[in-house]
This record gives structure tokens, sequence and C-alpha cells, in this order.
């Protein structure tokens, strides 16, 4: 099982909804043989500084869910997965290197938006009490 996370070198939303729809506006925009900005091949880098990529020598206690992760990044967007045996020491340290770096990083799942450094975080919108999704969230 694993879980996945959104980062792009681009637009901050000002919410989760404005963060969903500048991810579909990426999707469509990129095409899968671009190669990752600077600033997307630099924040690879930085985590594949503290934890080597699952295809390399010492790539089995990394928290990656798959490799190479550079795979996974074309042009200003990267998607890339954790194994959910990590999330508490990953994802923190994803979100701390993406605030430091200037990018932006998206968990659809939580419906959260991580900011770059100096840039207030987006607020979430949360859905409506009716919807079940809230309802399983409120019950943690």
């Amino acid at each position: 099982m694993s879980w996945v996370l959104v980062a792009w070198d681009g637009p901050v939303p000002a919410s989760t909804d404005d963060a969903a729809r500048i991810l579909e506006e990426l999707e469509s925009s990129v095409d899968e043989d671009d190669p990752p900005t600077d600033a997307v091949r630099g924040y690879i880098e930085e985590l594949l500084a503290r934890w080597p990529d699952i295809t390399q020598d010492g790539g089995e206690d990394s928290p990656w869910a798959d490799g190479p992760l550079i795979a996974n990044a074309s042009g200003r967007l990267f998607v890339f997965s954790l194994g959910v045996s990590s999330l508490t020491e990953s994802i923190p340290y994803c979100i701390e290197v993406a605030r430091r770096r200037g990018i932006v990083l998206y968990d659809q799942e939580q419906a959260e938006v991580y900011s770059p450094a100096g840039i207030p975080r987006a607020a979430a919108v949360p859905a409506p009490a009716s919807s079940s999704r809230w309802r399983f969230i409120r019950r943690r």
C-alpha cells in the first residue's frame, strides 16, 4: 500500500479547490517526455540524498513506493508514492524540503496543500457535513 503526493514548481494555490484546478491544468499541459524543471530536479535530488532510490543499492529501507523517482517527474510536475509504513518520518521531511525549495506539495487524499516558505499555507476547504468522506475524516 502506498501514499501519493503531488509536487509542482509553479502557482501556489489559495485553497484545496484551487490546488485541484492547478493540478488538472498541469496534468493536461505537461508532456511525459518533458525533462523536469531545475526546481523539481533539485527537490528530487534532495529527497534522494536522505533516502536512496529503491532502484539503487541501499534503497530497500527507503520510503519510496516506486522508482526511479526521477521517472515520476515531467516538466513542473512530480507525482510520487510513499510506503505507508514510513509516513510518520517521510511526509514531514517531504514537506520541509518542498517549503525550503519553493515547491508546492499537495496531498489529494487528505486535501492538504503545503505552500513554500514565506507564503501562507492554503486553507483547507472542508466538504459539506453530509459528505461521506467528511464523516470519515471527522471520526478519526
